[in-house]
């Protein structure tokens, strides 16, 4: 007996009923609000809402200002959780200092949009991370360009 008709045949019995009638109560899920990583939940990553964060964030570096002024605490929480390979926490720090026009600087503010590309990718975000390295790479004067471009040659196998 083929493989796939076992399963079947085992699913079958196994709810009393045909396989391909779900059980009740088993309907696919709606959209939710969040995605889950590793079992775990990410509230406030829907891909929706990432992708247009995406825009918004460099938009909003785009207009910053300052410069020389040291790094927010916020800055140095998420430096130290991406340090540690913690993504999640990461990824949501790096999110809010790109995000913000506060405390940070335009260069601050750049280095965080990049590490929020390398979360974004570790945790496998991969369409929104290389928009964002997209974003750099066509950023002149942007310091981690070079870092982008080749995020973007070895990960994407962009040229």
């Amino acid at each position: 007996m083929k493989k796939a008709a076992l399963v079947a045949l085992l699913l079958a019995s196994a709810c009393g009923r045909p396989a391909a009638e779900p059980p009740p109560g088993c309907e696919p899920p709606g959209p939710t609000p969040y995605t889950i990583y590793n079992r775990v939940a990410i509230p406030g990553w829907d891909k929706d809402e990432l992708s247009r964060d995406v825009v918004a964030i460099d938009a909003a570096i785009r207009v910053s200002e300052g410069a020389g002024a040291p790094p927010s605490k916020e800055f140095v929480e998420a430096k130290r959780a991406f340090d540690a390979e913690r993504w999640i926490d990461a990824g949501q720090g790096f999110r809010e200092v790109a995000k913000r026009n506060g405390a940070d600087d335009r260069a601050t503010r750049r280095d965080a949009q990049y590490f929020f590309a390398v979360a974004l990718y570790q945790l496998k975000f991969f369409s929104e991370a290389g928009a964002i390295f997209r974003q750099i790479k066509a950023t002149e004067g942007h310091a981690r360009r070079e870092s982008a471009t080749t995020w973007l040659t070895n990960k994407f196998c962009e040229r």
